[in-house]
This record gives C-alpha cells, sequence and structure tokens, in this order.
C-alpha cells in the first residue's frame, strides 16, 4: 500500500518536472518561478535550449505585472552586453525581441553556454546596462540597479554550436 502511494505521488509530480543537466550540474526545472515579478524567462526552444550559429534566438517572458525589463546576455568568454535596455513590457505573455521590432537577435561566435538576465522594475531607469573603460586593463561590462527601487531578476541558460 505504501508502494503504491509512493507511485502514485510520483505519478503526479514528474510531469510537472523534469530534470536539466547543464555542465556537470543537475537541477529540477518546475517550469515556473514561483514569486516575484518575472514568473518565467527562458529561451523559445526552452531551457537549456541549443541553437546554431546565425539561427535566430527569442526569449518568452511572462511577468505578474507590467513594467520595465533590461536583457543581459554573457558569453563563455565572460563577456557581458544587453540585448534589451528599457524595454516595456505588459503583463503577461511577451517575446523578446518584440513581434515587428525590426531588428533580430542571431547566435553569433563564441560558442558554449551563455547565460542570458532578465531584470525587471516598475521604473524606467532604475536598472541600467554600463560600461567601464579601465586603463591599463580591460573594459568591464556590468548592470547598476538602483536598490531604492523594487525590482526582480531571472536568468535561464542556452548554448550556441558551431
Amino acid at each position: 500500500m505504501r508502494k503504491l502511494a509512493l507511485g502514485l505521488i510520483l505519478l503526479f509530480l514528474l510531469p510537472a518536472c523534469r530534470v536539466v543537466l547543464t555542465d556537470a550540474e543537475t537541477r529540477f526545472d518546475l517550469g515556473y518561478r514561483a514569486g516575484g515579478v518575472i514568473q518565467r524567462f527562458e529561451p523559445d526552444r526552452g531551457p537549456g535550449a541549443v541553437y546554431r550559429v546565425g539561427e535566430e534566438v527569442r526569449f518568452l517572458v511572462w511577468l505578474a505585472q507590467p513594467g520595465y525589463v533590461t536583457l543581459m546576455v554573457s558569453d563563455p568568454d565572460g563577456r557581458r552586453y544587453p540585448l534589451e535596455e528599457d524595454r516595456w513590457l505588459p503583463a503577461g505573455w511577451s517575446q523578446l525581441p518584440p513581434p515587428g521590432a525590426g531588428y533580430r537577435y542571431t547566435a553569433t561566435y563564441p560558442t558554449g553556454r551563455h547565460r542570458a538576465t532578465l531584470y525587471y522594475s516598475q521604473t524606467r531607469g532604475a536598472v541600467r546596462f554600463s560600461f567601464i573603460a579601465r586603463s591599463g586593463g580591460p573594459a568591464v561590462a556590468g548592470i547598476r540597479i538602483d536598490q531604492r527601487v523594487e525590482g526582480d531578476r531571472a536568468e535561464t541558460y542556452l548554448w550556441i554550436l558551431p
């Protein structure tokens, strides 16, 4: 009887979960983000998706309330760059880049695992991309967040292959 109960519990829980393997990490991906404004953020092919150089990449976003988002990508070499800055999105499902935006995101070198981070704020300009040129060293790119403003952050990964 105990095994039957355990089996029924697993029968109902496992379809809601999937195991995602990335770089010797194992994590359970429940397909949603509990709490926060960013309820879901992932590539259009799903978390950990694979794209080839030259293919178009899109991101799907589910927001619990409207606001401004900044989308930052980090490549395997450690370089960070913004794809969107202060883009207003309504509550519910959205796509980045937005349909009809006149531009697209294209997978480029370097190949490997790329991390995409989405920052949310209700206030325009609270999340800013900054590029700092240092004398005698490489330039550094980063995000500056106004700590007085409430916000949210979510990450996802994708792979780019040759």
